[in-house]
């Protein structure tokens, strides 16, 4: 049985304010998952870019009350319209509390009624379709997506 319950949580920090929306899912009778509820747009967003380099410490008490609630695994992800100071300090701060991090990008390119051959040949350089070929011969993952149906099935499976 899936049970579901969101989560906004606001968490204070020296005059600042921090939102992090959770939803959270019991899977079976015991296991815990919070995730954000928005992918690329929510996750634990500043009240203000000043705040940045206190999203360690407003992450601490998210994971002590995570703790206190019993989640078993917490997923989110740094917004795309944050700096990569931002991300940054997401991902590092992931990484010293030796937490499993995913690095995803995602772009939404408007086509308009262009096929995806006629924007890969005449929107992007020679050299960026080289990068891109080169990143998939190293294990990059490449998803075309062509639908919002196919967006929506892409996020369900990333989640």
């Amino acid at each position: 049985m899936l049970e579901e319950k969101f989560l906004p949580l606001i968490i204070k920090e020296r005059r600042h304010s921090f939102v992090f929306p959770l939803t959270v899912i019991k899977l079976l009778k015991t296991f815990k998952v919070a995730f954000s509820p928005i992918y690329d747009y929510a996750t634990i967003l500043p009240d203000s870019r000043r705040a940045l380099n206190l999203i360690s410490e407003a992450l601490d008490k998210v994971a002590d009350f995570l703790r206190e609630v019993r989640i078993d695994y917490l997923s989110t992800c740094a917004p795309t319209f944050w700096s990569k100071k931002y991300a940054y300090y997401i991902d590092s701060w992931f990484r010293e509390h030796k937490a499993s991090v995913q690095v995803m990008y995602a772009h939404i390119i408007r086509t308009g009624n262009n096929g995806f051959e006629d924007i890969w040949k005449n929107v992007f350089r020679k050299n960026a379709r080289e990068k891109v070929r080169k990143a998939e011969r190293v294990g990059v993952g490449i998803i075309e997506i062509d639908t919002e149906d196919d967006m929506h099935a892409w996020i369900e499976d990333i989640h």
